[in-house]
Formats: structure tokens, sequence, C-alpha cells
């Protein structure tokens, strides 16, 4: 029996765009009329695009109903099956690496639906609800199956069967490259693979026994997971199982509710401690919204410039005659502002309730979103007085 782990982290922003269902990849290998039956336009839309390889993916594990027509457009390499193996043919066709017309010579003129193989659906699941059932006894949240994962970490369970290292098949490229063919973003990434196991248990049972692998599992960061399993005849092991989690990051769906929640969480505490509720002011809303963005590149308490952040104020003509500018990141709801100012000992005295008897009056919130860099999430609190 063997196992292997492999765990990446993305500690700046290298992409920009949120984790789909469907990889947008623009270019298309080839268009379709509409009423005709064309090989590899799976989903029907009049294009080979990677929509279709994903498409197929989601029938290779029982998440979309097969049809006998459906079958004779994704059956790329004529083996009777519809699987994994399609859809990285199609994949490969959509981003101009292949052409269809370069294998339609094996395709048949028509597909057995008893012999479609969709086998994995149940590994799927069960590998799932056993990481979940782990994660629940750590009180962290449970991962939830992506099919875009399952797609690369089916294609990995295959390349396994060539190479069992975290590495792609040619040796030289690591295992996340995968990731990045099907256009999946993300902020952090990790692998599981196994070998010659003959069940979910005993590939997952194996994996919770080596530290290494049990992190992965166990990775409060990662919320999303896909799994991919392939049987090799006369390989090295024969049964493959691959595990694939990542951390994506998610913009607050909406940031002036939010920011409300974080103020009435603040006037809450100032009240239970005798003080008056800070004034929410929409001038102090605008500049803590362009400090937020400065420090999502800059995270420093003076400006980019290296100048105070007061300058800020005068900038937008506030008058003040005591200010402070409270600061953080990675934070990714109002709550977990509040948590980290009034419940971290390192802000045992937070700026909000005025320890130093400042007499803050007025508050405005920034919040700036970075798509899958290490923190994503960056907040600018400005108090002043009046």
């Amino acid at each position: 029996m063997k196992a292997a782990i492999f765990n990446i982290r993305k500690l700046t922003a290298v992409f920009t765009a949120m984790v789909m269902l469907i990889a947008a990849i623009p270019a298309s290998a080839a268009s379709a009329s509409a009423d005709s039956l064309v090989f590899g336009d799976v989903d029907g839309n009049n294009a080979i695009d990677s929509a279709d390889a994903l498409f197929v993916m989601r029938l290779s594990i029982g998440l979309a109903d097969l049809t006998n027509e459906i079958a004779l457009r994704a059956d790329i390499n004529g083996d009777k099956s519809v699987d994994s193996l399609d859809a990285l043919l199609l994949l490969q066709a959509a981003i101009g690496i292949i052409e269809l017309t370069d294998i339609t010579d094996n395709t048949s003129s028509e597909v057995d639906l008893t012999t479609v193989n969709v086998p994995n659906l149940d590994k799927v699941k069960r590998i799932t609800e056993l990481c979940n059932i782990e994660r629940a006894k750590k009180g962290l949240d449970p991962l939830e199956i992506d099919i875009t994962l399952c797609a690369c970490a089916s294609a990995r369970a295959l390349e396994s069967a060539e190479l069992f290292e975290h590495l792609r098949p040619n040796g030289v490229d690591s295992w996340i490259t995968i990731l990045d063919e099907y256009n999946y973003k993300y902020r952090s990434a990790g692998e599981n693979i196994a070998g010659a196991y003959k069940t979910p248990e005993d590939a997952f049972n194996d994996w919770m026994d080596s530290p290494g692998h049990r992190a992965n599992i166990l990775d409060p960061d990662y919320t999303k997971i896909g799994v991919g399993y392939a049987f090799v005849e006369n390989s090295q092991y024969g049964e493959y199982y691959d595990q694939i989690f990542a951390g994506v990051s998610e913009r607050i769906e909406n940031e002036q509710q939010a920011k409300k929640a974080l103020v009435d969480m603040i006037n809450y505490a100032r009240q239970v401690k005798g003080l008056p509720a800070l004034k929410y002011d929409q001038t102090l809303d605008l500049a803590s919204e362009i400090r937020s963005s400065e420090i999502s590149k800059y995270f420093n308490k003076l400006r980019p410039d290296g100048s105070s952040f007061a300058s800020i104020l005068d900038e937008y003509g506030v008058e003040w005659y005591t200010s402070k500018n409270p600061i953080c990141k990675g934070q990714g709801s109002a709550s977990e502002v509040f948590n980290y100012y009034f419940n971290d000992s390192s802000n045992s005295k937070p700026e909000f309730l005025d320890p130093n008897n400042k007499g803050y009056t007025r508050i405005g919130i920034g919040y700036t979103f970075v798509e899958n860099d290490q923190y994503s999430h960056y907040w600018s609190i400005i108090l002043t007085d009046e």
C-alpha cells in the first residue's frame, strides 16, 4: 500500500477570478450548428469548450444524466465509456492543445450505455464523508465537493498510474499545474494520493495514520474537496485515489451590511463600558475605503508614500484633533473583525473602547477584497473626535 502527500499555499494574488463550477476558458476548438449532433459539443451550446469537459466529468461521476445522444458526443476516445479521460481530451481541445479530428477515427457510431463508466460517485461521497466526520471531531467546517476539483482529482488519479508522485507524468511539472489547466482559482491547495487500496475506507485510514496526510484533511483553511479514483490494469498499484483540497477566497456579499454590523457590535461594547455610541461618518468611510485599498498592497499604518495615515483625513477635509486607524487582514466577516479586536489577547484594549480617553466620537470603515491572496480581506477603521 502506498500514500503520498503534497501541500502548497499561494501567498500572493496570482489569480484574479473566483472559483467557478464551469471553468471559463475563452478559446473554443470548434463550432457547431444548432440542429446537428456534433461530436464533442456535449452541452449543445454550439461550441466545444471547457464547459463540455466539465459536463463530461459530471457525467463520469454520476452528477448528470447520460442519454445515448449525449454519449455519442461525449465518448471522445471511442472506448465505449464516458469518463475522465474523455473530459481531459475535451479540455485539451478547448485550450488548443489538440484537435478532435486527431482522435475521431477511433470513435464508434453507438455507445452501449450499460458499459459507460460511472463508478466513482460513491467513492467521492464516501471519502468526503469520512473527511468531514474527522473535521467535525475537531470543530472544523465541512468540506464541500467541488466538481472542478473532482475533475482535477480524477485526472491526477489516472496520472498516478504513470508516475506515483506529486509531479505530472513528465516528471517535471508539479501536480498543482492541473488546477491551472482547469482554470481553477485558489488561495491554498493540497493533494493526497494513495495506491493499491481496495476500498475508500482503507485509503482514508492510511491517510489519517500519516501526520502529513492528516494535516491536509484537517486543515481549517480548506473549504473545498475533489476526489478522484482510477483503476488501471497492469499498473504498479492497480487502484488509485486522489484528494485535492482547496481554500478559496469569497468576497463579503453585502459590504455595507457588514460595516453596519461591525459598528453595531462596537457600539454595544462601548455601551457596556458606559461610553457613548460612535457616529457612522460617510466621509470617514470614504477615507477608510482608500486606506483599506492601500493596506491590501502595503500593510502598514503608514501610507505607501511613508506619510501618516492621517494625511488621508486632510485630503478629505476632515476636521479632527485626535484620530486612530486600526487595520487588520484576513477576517471574512464583521464578527471576525470584532472578535479579533475584542477577544484576541494582543488586542485586550481596543481603540474602540477609547482606553486613553481620546474622546473618539466618529467612525468610518473600509473594506477591500483581493481574490486568492493569503489574506484576501483587508479592513481599515478610522476613529476621530468631532
